[in-house]
């Protein structure tokens, strides 16, 4: 058999906005790197609204082509469907949950999450067209990757989809996510100005992370306790949930909630190990890569019980109802009395389930399968 071209959605790797490079884009940035090791006979062909750069190519490997496709408006149905007609790819990889009006035979779509159909008041410029979108592809789409057991079960539940056709696949963390030493934490405490011991979160600041009630249960747990702790919050400030503002004011803690906004992503690993612990009881999550990276890293976790969270953390964190105030308070206090040493051993074990090479093989398995 000949090489085969492999078309994949890449839009998100096109953006020059840095608030975006959160989850998708290294999701999409970890899987073609790896995809591009263990096959190089193939052809992959990378779609972009802009071009992508060369560092990023040479990352990639020789066999990894950029095409790009302009304009960006309409870019998906019209300019990516009518790319299709004149050129169209051997099987296509829709990275973004989302496949053209016109598409190839063959395709592979990945479903991320569906937290916008489970909590549509807080996607309320976006549910009817992420709804919209999902639905087609799902629909269309020969195979189904779903990043979590969780999230498989939810595209059942909401779009009536043959469980058959839905594979997991775990994402990975980079080998770059290990447990730092003091020393090089300290780097990231005095570029960023924290106070030492903080509490991490990382992630975007939208709605259904459920921020103003960790800075509420935060608030609380200083009221407590007599050591003065900081809650550094790391993250894309591109949909930001109003909420935060009004309840810094209300909880008088806004001396003591550090909000960095955007971090490189070189500083993440240690920003991660320093802390006491990572929290982030959200609403929902289809995988939620950063509890898989603070685990790599050795640190505790708090999260929520809703989504896959309990499913990625295991019995490593500490599991609350993330709409309970009071045991997000009880967690910040039962996680200052955990085993770091132990609990990093046992948690560093754990995060080796989370590889993106493994990942990598287990889509080119479907690949030559399709």
């Amino acid at each position: 058999m000949g090489k085969v071209v492999i078309g994949i959605d890449a839009g998100c790797l096109s953006g020059s906005d840095i608030r975006l490079q959160t989850g998708i884009y290294y999701y999409a940035y970890n899987l073609i790197k790896n995809l591009s090791k263990i096959d190089k006979k193939n052809i992959y062909r990378l779609y972009s609204y802009q071009p992508l750069s060369k560092s990023l190519l040479d990352e990639f490997g020789p066999n990894v082509q950029n095409s790009l496709l302009k304009p960006q408006k309409y870019w998906l149905n019209l300019r990516l469907s009518y790319e299709f007609m004149i050129r169209k790819p051997d099987i296509f990889i829709g990275l973004s949950q989302a496949l053209p009006i016109y598409h190839p035979a063959k395709n592979i779509i990945i479903v991320h999450d569906i937290a916008f159909e489970l909590y549509p008041e807080y996607y309320k410029n976006s549910h009817k067209r992420l709804s919209r979108l999902t639905r087609f592809a799902v629909s269309n789409t020969d195979q189904i990757i779903a990043v979590s057991k969780k999230t498989k079960e939810d595209i059942v539940q909401f779009y009536g989809v043959d469980r058959h056709k839905i594979e997991v696949i775990y994402h990975g963390v980079d080998p770059f996510f290990y447990p730092r030493k003091k020393n090089e934490s300290e780097k990231v405490i005095k570029k960023y100005n924290i106070k030492d011991p903080y509490f991490l979160f990382v992630g975007s600041y939208k709605q259904v992370k459920n921020i103003p009630r960790i800075i509420e249960a935060f608030g609380k747990f200083s009221l407590r306790n007599h050591e003065e702790y900081q809650l550094v919050m790391a993250g894309s400030d591109n949909e930001y949930d109003h909420g935060i503002d009004e309840i810094l004011e209300k909880t008088k803690t806004k001396n003591r909630v550090k909000m960095l906004g955007y971090v490189p992503y070189d500083d993440l690993p240690l920003l991660y190990s320093g802390a006491t612990a990572f929290v982030s009881p959200s609403l929902y999550e289809g995988f939620g890569l950063p509890f898989a990276e603070a685990l790599s890293c050795g640190v505790p976790v708090v999260a929520g019980d809703k989504g896959s969270m309990p499913e990625i953390v295991g019995n490593l964190g500490i599991i609350v109802d993330p709409y309970n105030i009071q045991e997000i308070t009880e967690a910040f206090m039962k996680v200052l009395n955990f085993d770091r040493l132990s609990f990093l051993r046992k948690s560093v074990i754990y995060s080796k389930k989370f590889s993106w090479n493994r990942n990598a093989r287990q889509l080119f398995d479907l690949i030559q399968k399709i």
